[in-house]
């Protein structure tokens, strides 16, 4: 990239760098050009400007060709110089005109150097004793097009350079210089403020703020660069500008067509470190929304959690939503809470969270990841059971009744439903399992939560038993529940007596 930058002394403000015209060359160059006096005084005084070129990369040959001080306004004659074995070339006018002598550097280049153009700088010429620039606490603001919308104000900064008092009327006026490219500048008033009776001590500086007329300037939009001018009741004028640089924030502004821009930021995040797919939990997350554009924010606005394997909200599944009328204005932030109730049926994992603003009227905006992750588990529904024998220990044919107490357990991590099916076996050394027929009991749309046992009284009379000998048996409870079958010994045996 080529680039020209024009610097002055004193307390101006640094140039804006233009990019080049034309690129024709292999190598780049950085012109510096320095004034020799910010303010100049008419006629008597002169001003000089100096440019320097320096290539871009070092070691090669100084560059030759010409430099070309081109009076962007007009004003002063343009005048064209060759570079000298220092690859410098100086210019002095008289100061001979009212107003500003500016100036931007152009350098030709040559066989080894490509050329570039600097942005505009110049030095005022004035006939009034004060000496006025923009102070640096001033404060122009955006303009919308067409809004009502103040950009603030202009804050002048007058030193009374000569030895007397100044008193008496003086008009300050403000004009936007709107930047439309190379040396091309349009120029609008945009305030005025007349003083009947300022006084200044020789030598004394004072400031002066001027209100900047946002109807002037609001249906066209642009960067606007602040210039002025000081006149006083014998129409002695000071002139000053701020050098059209963009790098000064407190002079110049923009005038922007309205826009929404929302950017969303996970200030707390309140839920489970590991959840469940698919599952419920309780939680919430405090999500700050910024409004970055320069229009208020109007409609309905939606905030939507996501979880994201790898911090993008295109691979992101949504977790929670809020829709809420959300009226931001222009560089204001608002917190918006969003609940967490369920988790979406998603795949195991490490995943983050991050926030998403939804408006018809933007693009979404999306905020980085949330400091500490969340773990993510498969859903699993695992059982473990005991039984205790109630009554009786001892089985006969004219009360052949047994009760079992069995405790079932859910050791996973999602409720499960469904029947529960508990079947009973007798067996003994004589008679193995298998021997005599069992006998089944189903518990139908049995609900049983992760860490809150379920108990179940299972009831057997000994005509549903078969015809059992008579002798000592064991009795094995084969336990079934979604899908899972388990098996349980009932820790007493049972005697049959015929």
């Amino acid at each position: 990239m080529k680039t020209v930058a024009i610097k002055r002394r004193g307390n101006r403000l640094p140039l804006v760098e233009n990019l080049e015209p034309r690129t024709f060359m292999t190598v780049a160059t950085t012109t510096v050009a320095t004034r020799s006096a910010v303010n100049l005084t008419f006629p008597n005084g002169s001003g000089t400007f100096t440019a320097t070129v320096t290539p871009a990369e070092s070691g090669g040959p100084a560059p030759t060709g010409t430099i070309n001080f081109f009076s962007y306004n007009g004003v002063y004659p343009s005048e064209t110089v060759t570079l000298d074995s220092n690859g410098s070339a100086s210019i002095t006018e008289p100061a001979n005109l009212l107003g500003a002598m500016a100036y931007i550097a152009i350098y030709s280049g040559d066989a080894n150097y490509a050329g570039s153009v600097s942005g505009p700088a110049f030095t005022s010429v004035n006939s009034s004793p004060l000496v006025a620039t923009f102070a640096s606490d001033s404060a122009p603001k955006a303009i919308v097009t067409n809004a009502k919308s103040a950009p603030g104000v202009a804050i002048m900064s007058v030193t009374n350079n000569s030895n007397s008092l100044v008193k008496g009327p003086e008009s300050f006026n403000l004009y936007a210089a709107r930047y439309l490219g190379g040396a091309v500048f349009t120029y609008t008033p945009v305030g005025n403020r007349v003083l009947k009776n300022l006084v200044i001590p020789a030598g004394k500086t004072v400031k002066v703020p001027v209100a900047i007329n946002e109807k002037a300037v609001s249906s066209t939009p642009g960067i606007y660069f602040l210039s002025g001018a000081v006149t006083n009741s014998l129409l002695q004028t000071s002139f000053f500008s701020d050098d059209f640089s963009i790098a000064s924030v407190s002079t110049y502004f923009t005038v922007a067509d309205p826009f929404e821009q929302l950017s969303p930021t996970i200030k707390v995040l309140k839920m489970p470190s590991s959840v469940v797919a698919g599952g419920t939990t309780v939680g919430a997350a405090l999500v700050s929304v910024t409004n970055n554009g320069n229009a208020i924010v109007g409609g309905l606005t939606t905030v939507e959690l996501l979880l994201t394997p790898d911090g993008t909200a295109a691979n992101g599944t949504v977790l929670a939503t809020r829709t809420l009328r959300l009226p931001i204005a222009a560089g204001r932030t608002l917190p918006v809470l969003v609940p967490i109730r369920n988790i979406p049926a998603i795949a195991a994992g490490t995943y983050s969270v991050i926030a998403r603003t939804i408006d018809p009227s933007q693009a979404a905006g999306v905020s980085a990841a949330f400091a500490s992750t969340i773990t993510v588990e498969a859903p699993v529904v695992n059982i473990t059971a005991i039984s205790t024998q109630l009554v009786p220990s001892t089985l006969t044919q004219r009360a052949a009744k047994l009760i079992y107490l069995v405790t079932v357990s859910n050791t996973g991590n999602i409720t499960g439903s469904g029947p529960l099916t508990i079947t009973s076996q007798f067996y003994n050394d004589a008679n193995p399992i298998g021997t005599f027929s069992s006998t089944t009991t189903v518990f139908a749309n049995t609900i049983i939560r992760p860490r809150i046992p379920k108990r179940v009284l299972v009831r057997e009379s000994y005509p549903g038993l078969g015809a059992l000998p008579d002798g000592v048996f064991n009795v094995k409870l084969e336990i079934t529940y979604n899908n899972i079958t388990i098996d349980i010994a009932v820790p007493k045996p049972v005697t049959v007596i015929g």
